[in-house]
């Protein structure tokens, strides 16, 4: 096993490194780990939308709190292109 770790770090970690170094690699990088936010927030909503059809008793409750809300939100929000 150290055998391989080895041969990694002589053959394959000083080019990647290299590499890693780049502007535009570490913008993608960037990039990358702050899309995580938004990836996280988007499947508590997907699991929040399924929770009712899973757990029939809590059908009332959604309808109640979370639709509610959601609907007034969206009512008062304006659009950016209305003047």
């Amino acid at each position: 096993m150290n055998g391989i770790f080895q041969l990694l770090e002589k053959y394959l970690m000083g080019p990647m490194a290299k590499i890693a170094a780049f502007k535009s690699v570490r913008a993608i990088m960037a990039a990358g780990i702050a899309s995580i936010t938004f990836t996280i927030v988007g499947s508590l909503f997907l699991v929040f939308n399924v929770l009712p059809t899973t757990f029939t008793f809590l059908q009332d409750f959604f309808n109640d709190t979370f639709l509610e809300s959601a609907i007034f939100i969206c009512s008062c929000i304006k659009p950016v292109w209305v003047f």
